[in-house]
């Protein structure tokens, strides 16, 4: 004998057929054809291959703003090298230049001895403090024995015509022998006199009327 059968089964049967609520109301079918609120803002869903492509982006837009790049940025104009080496051997040159015409002026004016023929002028060659005398300023004696030292001779004296030392350092400084002197006769002496001519190797004369002390350059 079934349940269906016994006393109970027409109300078994009856439960069977009637339909009962939903288990889970919040599981119940929505209504898809409810009309959307027309003040709610619509989202729009990029495509899927758009959403990828921007996540491929995303890592460089945060590089690049991480490391700004400096491209669009004008940078000075550097010069250029060669004008830069250019510039650099003008004022090479320049003072090269300088450098060189100084050491010809010092060549010229300052160095002792030079060989015959330089054509350095008395007054040049002097110290600064001599003094100066022109030949016909000078007495008539020193006149006549430069005209014998322009003749080579003959001379009156025995000492004439030899090496004068300049020890008294008064005249410039020169080799041995560079100096050579001759007496000035004075009237009245009895013997040399204190009068002097020296000459030098390269033409330059000297006269002294008191024995070496004072000296004047003679201009001719």
């Amino acid at each position: 004998m079934t349940p269906m059968q016994g006393p109970a089964g027409p109300a078994i049967a009856r439960l069977r057929d009637e339909p009962g609520p939903p288990r889970n109301p919040e599981a119940a079918p929505r209504d898809r054809g409810s009309p959307r609120d027309p003040r709610a803002p619509m989202r729009l869903r990029p495509p899927r291959d758009r959403a990828r492509a921007d996540d491929r982006a995303r890592p460089r837009d945060r590089a690049s703003r991480a490391f700004p790049s400096h491209a669009g940025r004008s940078s000075p104009a550097s010069p250029p090298v060669r004008d830069s080496i250019g510039g650099m051997l003008n004022r090479s040159s320049r003072l090269l230049l300088v450098l060189l015409s100084a050491l010809t002026a010092l060549l010229l004016t300052g160095c002792p001895g030079g060989g015959a023929g330089t054509g350095h002028s008395p007054a040049a060659s002097a110290p600064a403090a001599l003094a100066t005398v022109r030949t016909f300023d000078l007495p008539r004696e020193a006149r006549e024995t430069l005209r014998l030292i322009d003749d080579g001779g003959p001379f009156p004296y025995r000492r004439d015509g030899s090496t004068f030392g300049n020890l008294e350092g008064m005249l410039p400084e020169r080799e041995r022998g560079y100096y050579r002197e001759y007496t000035v006769p004075t009237p009245g002496e009895r013997d040399r006199g204190a009068r002097r001519i020296v000459t030098g190797r390269e033409g330059e004369v000297y006269y002294t009327d008191d024995h070496y002390q004072t000296f004047r350059v003679v201009l001719r």
